[in-house]
This record gives C-alpha cells, sequence and structure tokens, in this order.
C-alpha cells in the first residue's frame, strides 16, 4: 500500500480544495512501470484509495463496510457483494487466452475467486443457522405457550381442590402441584418481548458474520 504522508501545502492545489498552508494528506501511486498519480486530501484516504488494484479497492471498501450490517438482509447483501467481486475475477479469467489462464495470473484470479465465494457462503451459512434457531424456537414458544396455558388452568383446579379438603378422602392426597418447563433459550441472545414479537438483537450474531473475511 502507497505511503501517506501528512504535510503543509506549499502552495495552492485548488483542485483538491486546499490552499497554501493548509495540513493536508498526501499520497503518489504507482500505477504503471513509467506513470503515478498523486493525490491531496484534507481528510485521511480510504485503503481503497491507496490501491491501484480494482479488486483491492473492491474488497477494501467491502471490509471497510462490516459496520453497516444491521440484519439478516444487509448481511445478504454483504454476501451479495463479494460474491459479485469474486464473478468478476471468475470473468477476467474466463476472457483470457488459455494459455495465461494456466499462468501465475490466471492462478491468482482463480484463488481471488474462490475466496470471494466461500466467504459469500461462509455468511449465508451464518443467515440460514440464525433462520432455522428463528424457526425453531417460534415453534418451542408455541409449545411453552400451551404448556404454560394447560398449567394456569391445572393451578386453578388444584387451588379450588385443595380450598375444598371435604372433597378429599381421609388420607388421601390432592393432585400434585402441576410445574411447567421454562421457556426455551433464545438464539444468538434473542430478546422476546412477552407480546408474541421476536426481537432480533445482532450483538452477537453479527459479530460472527463482520468476522467473515476473505482468505
Amino acid at each position: 500500500m502507497a505511503r501517506v504522508h501528512h504535510r503543509k501545502a506549499a502552495k495552492d492545489y485548488p483542485q483538491f480544495g486546499i490552499a497554501k498552508g493548509d495540513m493536508h494528506y498526501y499520497v503518489k501511486i504507482k500505477t504503471g512501470p513509467r506513470s503515478s498519480r498523486e493525490m491531496r486530501s484534507k481528510t485521511p484516504f480510504k485503503r481503497s484509495q491507496l490501491t491501484s488494484s480494482d479488486y483491492q479497492s473492491q474488497l477494501y471498501d467491502w471490509e471497510d463496510s462490516k459496520a453497516e450490517i444491521s440484519d439478516m438482509e444487509s448481511a445478504q447483501e454483504f454476501a451479495d457483494t463479494i460474491r459479485s467481486l469474486g464473478e468478476e475475477q471468475r470473468e477476467k479469467l474466463d476472457n483470457m487466452p488459455e494459455g495465461l489462464q494456466q499462468g501465475s495470473t490466471g492462478e491468482m484470479l482463480t484463488e481471488r475467486a474462490a475466496a470471494c465465494e466461500a466467504a459469500a457462503g461462509e455468511i449465508e451459512e451464518a443467515i440460514t443457522d440464525w433462520k432455522s434457531a428463528k424457526d425453531t424456537w417460534e415453534s418451542e414458544i408455541e409449545t411453552y405457550k400451551e404448556e404454560l396455558a394447560a398449567h394456569k388452568a391445572s393451578q386453578e383446579e388444584f387451588d379450588a381442590r385443595e380450598s375444598a379438603q371435604d372433597d378429599l378422602d381421609e388420607g388421601e392426597e390432592g393432585d400434585p402441584e402441576p410445574t411447567v418447563e421454562a421457556a426455551p433459550d433464545l438464539p444468538y441472545n434473542t430478546q422476546y418481548n412477552g407480546n408474541g414479537a421476536f426481537e432480533f438483537d445482532k450483538s452477537e450474531w453479527l459479530d460472527h458474520v463482520r468476522e467473515v473475511s476473505v482468505g
């Protein structure tokens, strides 16, 4: 990655909105054996601006956008983006002469395409796991509600029998007090608000998604 300098402008650079004396960031990026381009900015450059590789630039933007993932929908978009980048590498490979495909550049493009697809697949696997956990939990919570309603009815019956001792023969014990299993644990630390709503807690699940990287 190109080295960035922080310096005071010796003259005006109107194309960059920089006046003489302004502190700014400066970088020279090599674009070819005998070519380069200069950039100046009052604010720090993004990583994607500091490379001449279109692939690396898009990959840096993808990695730096992880914080923007907020739910399963944006996670899927995140997966789609990196898959698209992999497909671009595959298209470049397919458009190369067959002889060059076996060379170092062809191998690099193959590795990039595979790495991007693997990252997309890992994110989608996390999405599938979440949906499966959510479906299982919703089924379990319905069972829990039914058991809770039955428990309430049994408890009322038990309390009535307990208060009417003449219903029991001498020495006869009443029915044991009914019990109900605890509500099932929620996947990925999600919260259930008690009104039938399943509230997505993104912290733990998103931490998992954001750990995905292109190897």
